[in-house]
């Protein structure tokens, strides 16, 4: 399975094992895949009311939320492959699977630092 890293293409040489198993806290955070999913949903509204994303989008990134808060209730961790390293990470790369555009506006803002 590939990588696909958030940095994939800014480094030549694959990440040390040891850092991989150090740095990938799924294991741990799993459980705190309900207080993402609110955190998404409350950036989304908010989003919604600047004009960052139409109604239309916030209703599908609702709703993929929705879908992906029952699937972790039933699969947990096993529903993410081994490049995710966090719950938060894990639940937006779901999320782009659900619909990309949308997806990728609602991220944006949340990588600023």
């Amino acid at each position: 399975m590939a990588q696909n890293k958030p940095w994939d293409g800014r480094f030549t040489e694959k990440n040390d094992p040891v850092f991989e198993k150090m740095n990938r806290s799924l294991d741990f955070d799993i459980r705190l895949y309900k207080e993402d999913i609110l955190l998404n949903k409350v950036y989304s509204k908010e989003l919604n009311r600047l004009g960052l994303i139409s109604d239309k989008e916030l209703k599908v990134i609702l709703e993929g939320l929705k879908q992906l808060e029952k699937d972790i209730d039933v699969k947990g961790k096993e529903l993410f492959g081994q490049e995710i390293e966090d719950i938060h990470m894990g639940i937006e790369k779901l999320l782009y699977q659900k619909n990309w555009r949308c997806c990728k506006k609602h991220s944006c803002g949340k990588k600023q630092k």
